[in-house]
């Protein structure tokens, strides 16, 4: 029997707001999360006991890059992208869709 489990990931709530007040949900992460060279790391551990990491974020290049720099680590994207075309972002589409591919 495997001991983990239905265990099979860790979730992650990356979202910060740059624009709390035009937000349902704000997030409040820390600063800087992604370019964080120990968070960055740390994204392997999941991969190496077979998990992955779930991680709710905002249209965030520093995302993109950090998942670039962590190729082995297992990523879904729960909400990828909120809040694309919302309040501040509502004239940015093309330019959030384009940071992101």
């Amino acid at each position: 029997m495997n001991i983990m489990g239905r265990f099979r990931g860790i979730r992650h709530i990356g979202a910060r707001a740059e624009f709390p007040e035009a937000l349902h949900i704000p997030g409040d992460a820390p600063k800087g999360l992604y370019e964080d060279t120990k968070f960055r790391n740390g994204l392997r551990m999941p991969r190496q006991k077979g998990l992955t990491f779930d991680a709710w974020h905002y249209q965030n290049q520093a995302f993109t890059d950090m998942s670039r720099s962590v190729p082995e680590a297992i990523l879904i994207l729960d909400h990828f992208g909120t809040p694309i075309g919302v309040d501040p972002y509502a004239n940015q589409k093309k330019e959030i869709v384009s940071q992101l591919i």
